[in-house]
């Protein structure tokens, strides 16, 4: 189970690595479709201390327009689906309760759990959208704190765990440690890319989609570092990497021009601030991050901020509330959609 995840202290998100291979999978994989039709809205997570209460909101990608969408309980991954007319997202009514994943609709209405996980799990602790957004790809830590993969249909219908053969046994972070597990599908839905947390160390493979194959491609340049989180650029073809040193912290570019994840290009070092929870922007030309305070672990402030994908032009978005560490989304939403007028509570999910 992983009622820590969402507790308001805990840690998760710290360091989450945002893409993955896409450099490296440039070489193999096909250009994919890039959808530019739609309202560009930016998906985020905000945390009031005095209340210990989370919102989970919508803005415009200039910071204005903000709209909380959910509230009353504990949010994080929010992850629009590939049309922009859902967005999914790990909660939980009560701080500390088994986690679920939940789907709303972009307007505010048909929020609905996915499924309703056993007693003995698996709770998600992450949900990424297939290309087509047929399926759900998740993640959840058993008792052993083994990380297990899954898939399933949209409705939570068919339930499938990816066993992927020569991957090594998937480890959770060790307690009050960072790092994890986390797995993707490729822009064009051909192949999941996996950042694996070994025994020995971090590695992202790429796998077909029944794990049957699982190819290793090592990253060079990055030692006793931690990571979090994975997904693809849309056109396939970047990788950013956001790592931990316990020195410093680094949001770097990945250029792999060989294919064999030689090359590591830093994209800003020093960062502005602890930074976490990075997301590209549908055209793969920006992204989007939290970065706050250093030096007040227990009682954060976070902001938003948008830089292009080399680094240039980084700027905080004026957003008048604390954003939490808990994952952004960077989608687009049909044209025409109308946008609710007051937040729907979580437990009224159908």
């Amino acid at each position: 189970m992983i009622k820590r995840l969402l507790a308001v202290g805990s840690r998760r998100g710290l360091l989450r690595m945002i893409a993955s291979c896409g450099a490296v999978l440039a070489i193999s994989l096909p250009l994919a479709a890039q959808t530019t039709d739609g309202v560009p809205k930016i998906a985020f997570v905000t945390l009031d201390y005095d209340t210990r209460t989370m919102t989970l909101s919508t803005a415009n990608p200039d910071g204005t327009g903000v709209m909380p969408l959910v509230e009353g309980g504990f949010f994080s991954d929010p992850a629009w689906s590939p049309d922009g007319s859902q967005l999914a997202f790990i909660g939980a009514v009560r701080e500390f309760d088994d986690t679920n994943l939940f789907v709303i609709n972009s307007d505010g209405s048909n929020l609905h759990a996915v499924f309703t996980p056993p007693p003995t799990g698996p709770d998600p602790a992450y949900a990424a959208w297939s290309p087509d957004g047929t399926r759900f790809i998740f993640g959840w830590e058993n008792a052993a704190r083994d990380v297990e993969i899954y898939t399933m249909n949209v409705d939570g219908s068919d339930r499938q765990r990816i066993r992927f053969s020569g991957i090594p046994g998937l480890i959770a972070g060790l307690p009050g440690e960072l790092g994890g597990t986390w797995a993707a599908w490729s822009p064009d839905g051909t192949q999941i890319a996996v950042l694996a947390w070994l025994t020995d160390g971090f590695q992202i493979y790429v796998s077909s989609l029944d794990g049957s194959t699982a190819t290793p491609f090592p990253i060079a340049g990055i030692d006793n570092t931690s990571f979090e989180r994975l997904t693809w650029s849309p056109d396939g073809q970047h990788a950013v990497l956001l790592s931990y040193t316990p020195s410093t912290m680094e949001f770097q570019a990945m250029a792999v021009a060989s294919g064999d994840g030689a090359a590591i290009e830093t994209t800003i070092s020093p960062p502005p601030n602890n930074m976490f929870s990075a997301a590209w922007s549908p055209d793969s030309s920006q992204i989007v991050f939290v970065a706050n305070e250093l030096n007040v672990p227990t009682m954060p402030q976070g902001a938003l901020y948008v830089m292009n994908a080399d680094g240039s032009n980084l700027h905080a978005l004026t957003v008048d509330a604390n954003i939490a560490n808990r994952g952004t989304s960077w989608g687009l939403i049909p044209a025409g959609t109308t946008l609710p007028t007051a937040p729907v509570l979580l437990e009224s999910a159908g």
